[in-house]
């Protein structure tokens, strides 16, 4: 229901675009107040779906990283900050 919202209000935002293109009648303009709205509401879509995608991937990280420290294990070595862990440097000195 939320799409058909989303569509229709694509839709009816045209329409003066439309009714301009008919009085025109020329196929360019009728072409481009039909096309490009439906056009735009797809990269608007898109760009929706993608931006969802992110955040729930961001929120399931920061959600297994919260159990990580509820739970006192050593966190990831990817969230280890560069030039730490000097116990390797140690070792390779001695």
């Amino acid at each position: 229901m939320h799409d058909f919202k989303n569509i229709l209000l694509a839709w009816l935002s045209s329409v003066s675009a439309v009714f301009t293109a008919i009085e025109a009648k020329t196929f360019f303009t009728i072409l481009s107040a039909i096309v490009l709205p439906t056009v735009f509401f797809a990269l608007g879509k898109a760009v929706d779906v993608c931006l969802q995608i992110y955040l729930r991937r961001e929120e399931q990280r920061r959600d297994a990283e919260e159990r990580r420290t509820r739970t006192n294990l050593p966190p990831r070595p990817s969230a280890t900050p560069p030039n730490q862990g000097g116990e390797f440097l140690e070792k390779k000195q001695a």
